[in-house]
This record gives C-alpha cells, sequence and structure tokens, in this order.
C-alpha cells in the first residue's frame, strides 16, 4: 500500500462528504461528494481494496480522459476520487429525449473525442493501456458536453496483459474477449464500433438478450449489429472494420482519428446523416426484423436443448426399470439425481448378497464397452474452446480401479453412520420396554393435522408415475424401515435455478441477468478441463447444489456490484470442488477475482465457518442434501410466483 500511496494524493475520508449515489461501475459503485480541504465537487467511486485502477488513472492526463485527484486509503473505505461529470453518462443521454436532437456534428465531435482519449490510452500514455470496458455507460459528459471516458476498474497495463479474463459486458465485447483468448489494443476497437452504433441509432445494443445469449450470437453465429441500409456508407464502412472478426484486420485508433477526418470534409455526408437521424421511424423496423429472427433462432436452440433434456430423463427412468426389475437397490448416486437412505438401510447395504453395493457395483463396471451415454449439445463448450487443448483420454481400466478404490472408501465412511445407527436403535429399543406405545408406522390422513405436523413429506418421482407427478414419502425415526428421498433435476435446469436465486438475493444489481452467475462458472470449468486438471466437467448437480447451500449462507443482499458477487460466488465455487473433489489439486487462478490471493483465502474462511454446522447436519442427516436439492429445483417456481404476480398487479393497474 506504501508503494501505491506514494505515486498519487492521498485523501482522508473525513475530507468528504458525501451525497447521492449517481451510478456505478463494473467493480465499484460511484458516489457524489465534496472534497471539503478544496472545496471542490468530486465523483468518488468505493472499492472493497485499491488495486490497479488508482495506479492507471494516477499516470494518464488527457482532456479526454476522466481526471483523477486522489485516493482513500483507509480500510474498509477505499475508494478512487475523480472530477464529477455533471451531465451523467452517455448511455443516460441517448436514452433521453435529448438525443432526437442530435445532428451529425455533434456525433462526429464526440466519436472524434472518444477515438482522441482511446488513441491517448493505446499509444501516448506514460504507459500503454488497454481499457477493455469500453461502453456508453463508461463514457461521461461534463457540463459543456465533453466527453470522457471513466471506470478503469477492467483495465491493464499493454505489457502486462496477454490473456484476458472475462470482464466488461457481452454486447461491448470482442468476440476473442467472450473466449478469453490472448488479445490487443484492437479489443478496444470492436467496443468502439459498438458506441458509435448507439450514437448514430439510439438504441440498446442487442436489446432484450441475456448475456450468455449474446456471447453465443456473436462468436458462434457470427452475428453483428443491425447497420440500417440507410445509414450513410462512411459510418457503415467504419463500424464494419471495426467489428471484423479477426482483431488484426481491425484499425487502430489513429486509423480511425484518420478515418473521422476524412469523412469531416466530404461535403455529402451532413445531409446523409441529418436524414438519417430524422427518419428513425422508417428504419427502425430493420433492427426490429433482425432482434425477431435472432429471437427465433435462439428458440430453435433452446427447443432443441429442452427435446435432448427430455430424452434424457425418459433414458434415466428406463434405467430405473431395469433396476427395479433386476432387484438391485439404487444406492449410488447417479448424475441428475439426490439420493438418501436410512441410517439402518446403510447398514445392511454391507452385507454381502445380490442387493448390495457390491454387488451393484460388479454389474457397473461389467458393462458392455459400446454402451454409450446421451451427451447434451452445449454451445458455450464451443465458443470458449481454444485452439490446440488437448482432451484428456480416459483410460477404461484405470478409471474403473478408481470407482471401486472410491466406493470403497464410501462403504468405509457409511459403515462409522451404521455404527451410530446401531447405537440408536439399542437405545431406542430400550426406550420401548418402558413405553407401551405402537411402534408401527402411523397411516397419514388427508383429513389429520396433527399427523401432517409431525411427519416431513418429501416429493418422489419413480418409474410408475409420470415425471411431473409428485408422490409423497413420510420421513420418521430412525425405526422406520426405509427412508429414500429422489429428486431429479438437469445441470442445466439447476444452473438456471442458481442465477435465478441469485437475481432475487442480490437485488441492487440491477444490470445483471441470470445467466451472468451461469457464464463465470462455465468459464472457470473450462479453464480446469483445457489445462487437464480434471478429465470430466466440475459442474454436475451435485456441485450446483453444494454450490447454492453455500451461496444462501454466503451471498448478502447488500452487495453493491456485480464484481463483489463475482469474487464471492468463485470462491463459494473453489469451496464446492475442494469438497466435492478433495483427491484433485484446484489451482487458484482461476478462481482469483481479486489480485490479491490473501482477500481469497479470508473470505474462504469466513465461509467455512458459516457453513460449519451446515456440513455436520450434512453428514448426520442422510435427507438434508437431498433438501437442499429440493429447494433449489423449486427456486424456479418462486420466479414464476413472481412474474406472475406482477403480472396481475400491472393488469389491475
Amino acid at each position: 500500500m506504501s508503494s501505491l500511496s506514494s505515486s498519487f494524493v492521498q485523501i482522508k475520508h473525513e475530507d468528504l462528504r458525501f451525497y447521492e449515489n449517481c451510478g456505478g461501475g463494473s467493480f465499484g459503485s460511484v458516489y457524489r461528494a465534496h472534497w471539503i480541504s478544496q472545496d471542490k465537487e468530486v465523483a468518488v467511486k468505493k472499492l472493497l481494496k485499491i488495486e490497479t485502477e488508482a495506479e492507471i488513472l494516477s499516470s494518464l492526463s488527457h482532456k479526454n480522459i476522466i481526471q483523477f485527484y486522489g485516493a482513500v486509503l483507509e480500510s474498509p473505505n477505499y475508494g478512487i476520487v475523480t472530477e464529477y461529470a455533471g451531465g451523467g453518462s452517455l448511455y443516460e443521454y441517448l436514452s433521453s429525449e435529448q438525443s432526437e436532437e442530435m445532428d451529425m456534428e455533434q456525433i462526429m465531435t464526440w466519436a472524434m473525442e472518444i477515438a482522441k482519449g482511446m488513441h491517448y490510452l493505446h499509444s501516448e500514455a506514460p504507459v500503454k493501456v488497454i481499457h477493455r470496458d469500453l461502453k456508453s455507460r463508461n463514457v461521461v459528459l461534463t457540463a459543456d458536453k465533453v466527453l470522457k471516458i471513466c471506470d478503469f476498474g477492467a483495465s491493464k497495463f499493454q505489457s502486462h496483459t496477454t490473456h484476458m479474463t472475462v470482464v466488461g459486458t457481452f454486447p461491448w465485447m470482442a468476440p476473442e474477449v467472450i473466449q478469453s483468448l490472448p488479445v490487443s489494443e484492437t479489443c478496444d476497437t470492436y467496443s468502439y464500433g459498438v458506441v458509435l452504433w448507439e450514437m448514430l441509432t439510439r438504441e440498446v445494443p442487442f436489446k432484450g438478450f441475456e448475456g450468455l445469449q449474446v456471447a453465443w450470437l456473436v462468436v458462434e453465429k457470427q452475428e453483428r449489429l443491425t447497420i440500417p441500409t440507410s445509414c450513410p456508407p462512411s459510418f457503415a464502412d467504419l463500424m464494419k472494420k471495426c467489428w471484423q472478426a479477426e482483431p488484426k484486420e481491425r484499425p487502430v485508433f489513429k486509423q480511425v482519428l484518420g478515418t473521422l477526418e476524412t469523412m469531416s470534409k466530404d461535403s455529402r455526408l451532413p445531409e446523409q446523416c441529418n436524414s438519417f437521424l430524422h427518419n428513425k421511424d422508417q428504419w427502425r423496423c430493420e433492427i426490429d426484423a433482425t432482434l425477431e429472427r435472432l429471437r427465433r433462432l435462439e428458440r430453435d436452440l433452446s427447443s432443441k436443448e429442452k427435446e435432448l433434456e427430455e430424452r434424457e430423463l425418459r433414458l434415466r427412468l428406463w434405467e430405473e426399470r431395469l433396476m427395479e426389475r433386476s432387484n438391485v437397490t439404487p444406492a449410488l448416486l447417479t448424475m441428475g439425481s439426490a439420493m438418501s437412505i436410512s441410517l439402518r438401510e446403510k447398514a445392511v447395504l454391507f452385507k454381502d448378497g445380490p442387493d448390495t453395493v457390491g454387488h451393484l457395483m460388479e454389474v457397473q463396471t461389467g458393462k458392455s464397452a459400446k454402451d454409450k451415454t446421451l451427451k447434451r449439445y452445449s454451445p458455450w463448450r464451443r465458443i470458449v474452446k481454444k485452439k490446440g487443448s488437448k482432451k484428456v483420454q480416459a483410460h477404461e481400466n484405470t478409471n474403473q480401479n478408481n470407482i471401486a478404490h472410491l466406493s470403497n472408501e464410501n462403504l468405509e465412511k457409511s459403515q462409522s453412520f451404521s455404527n451410530l445407527s446401531t447405537l440408536i436403535l439399542e437405545k431406542s429399543q430400550s426406550c420401548d420396554k418402558l413405553s407401551t406405545q405402537d411402534q408401527s408406522t402411523p397411516a397419514i390422513s388427508n383429513s389429520s393435522n396433527n399427523a401432517a405436523s409431525s411427519v416431513e413429506k418429501f416429493p418422489l418421482c419413480n418409474s410408475n408415475t409420470a415425471p411431473d407427478t409428485p408422490q409423497m414419502v413420510t420421513v420418521q425415526d430412525l425405526d422406520t424401515p426405509r427412508r429414500l428421498v429422489m429428486v431429479h433435476a438437469t445441470t442445466g435446469e439447476l444452473l438456471r435455478c442458481l442465477g435465478e436465486f441469485l437475481c432475487r438475493r442480490c437485488h441492487r444489481l440491477q444490470d445483471m441477468s441470470s445467466m451472468d452467475p451461469v457464464l463465470w462458472l462455465r468459464v472457470v470449468d473450462r479453464y480446469l478441463l483445457d489445462n487437464c486438471y480434471q478429465n470430466q466437467s466440475c459442474i454436475n448437480p451435485a456441485t450446483v447444489v453444494f454450490l447454492y447451500m453455500l451461496c444462501r449462507e454466503a451471498v448478502s443482499s447488500e452487495l453493491a456490484t456485480l464484481h463483489e458477487l463475482h469474487a464471492v460466488l468463485l470462491t463459494c465455487f473453489y469451496t464446492t470442488c475442494s469438497y466435492m473433489g478433495n483427491e484433485i489439486a484446484y489451482p487458484l487462478k482461476p478462481f482469483l477475482v481479486d489480485t490479491c490471493g490473501q482477500t481469497f483465502w479470508i473470505r474462504c474462511m469466513s465461509i467455512t465457518k458459516l457453513m460449519s454446522d451446515k456440513m455436520l447436519q450434512m453428514n448426520t442427516d442422510p435427507n438434508f442434501f437431498s433438501q437442499v436439492f429440493a429447494d433449489l429445483k423449486n427456486e424456479s417456481q418462486k420466479e414464476e410466483k413472481k412474474s406472475r404476480l406482477l403480472s396481475g398487479v400491472y393488469s389491475t393497474q
């Protein structure tokens, strides 16, 4: 911290008088404040800690870059202090009625100002900087309508940047940024083209699409924003060059400035541009038609995925029927299912016989090598696939030996529970001698309130009923001969439920979509696969349920930025991976959102302390994990109820 404080002015927190919240960047909330000692109106961006943003800003000085005054280094009130731009963001201006008065001269002036600021960052600054998050929200207007680039939370010094993590906002992100490939300064050129499109059309890019959908369209389908046919050709050509898929084919900002200067000398351009701006009703239908086509494309993909999910469900039900016919007890956790059995039944499973775990393992490992499992089509796997990545080849014999070894370890763990159940049963039998009460399982009547209040009920789907028709299974004391709870759900369904839960929990993050957390998890999973830390995805129903259990305790509703949520979620994911696959040494790099590893470990310890009671409960109660599974699956129903309630409120108004 001392090295940082020596490079800029250190401002006391008491020297600032805070006013209203005037927005938020990707990595912190921004407040309007008064710098008391300097009698100056400033903007203060609150951070969890001071990282590279203050260091970057302290080295910059340009009329189109937000002016940096200093930083607050007092824990926990970290923040950076910059000039206050009273005109708000460019995004807000383009969404207002004032934008209807824009003309060619205004657009050309602002396009030049943004390009000059970016050219300074890439070529003229003391240390070359790649912004990585250029968008209309990160361009602000001063009182005299001069544009300035701000929010360097995602920026990196160019000499230190060879690979990208997924930062920024998808409609403005270049394809190589979405795929976490090596980048250059031309990734900012792509974003500049999107901002130029916003100024010309005064529309929101990819309006109505979620982040992951935009990523799939841009990378997989090579889709770009629609340029209306009546758009001036010079502007259309410039935007197309900025959006080239190959980074080397995009112009640098020195070339962009040269193109803009040439365009400003064209005597025909003002008339063409003003005619385009003032006849929006004539060409807006072209943008709407493209958006509708993309929605149909996305719906077709969703229907195919749904069809595969239904096939997967039918396959799972078919396997269960085979298990029932062969009289084999389904004692193992299967992909997509959570199952719980009573302590007494766990003890029985250790005996030799056709209904034991050992016999089931022999049946499983003795399957024909020609048997194939259904693999779901995943467009995201194709998006983030890197060139030269090597696929881990699984050795059948080795895997079978590993499965048998892990099974033996699990049996030894379960043996301890069987001993515990024996001790409890002995105590209960001694109590039976003192009581004349009948110990048989009570019948549950729909009209009996007392019985309903003393017996827990869990939904169960078996092969004899429809998948969507739940049966009720009673969970009573240890004398119940069988206690079985099974919940079915696909990994994709659980991930969507997790995203919806986080959106409801972090209600202050208005720009967040339910697919953002899913993307963060997929990026980490792809990194682990590509670098051979595992030979199959670590994202499965069990890990998603465990992650959901951690998030319910660790994710606070007071989180103010996506950066904070990203850090907490990946810390929970690291804890989940470490617990579920403790034989694997996971690297910290893909899980780190903050550059400081100490912050990561402090957060890990706090999560572990929060979950100590839950972990004990999960290890002693065989139905606890299944109940968490059911809770997660019900998150989507909560979202549907919320939508129906809101639609009902609006319809009555």
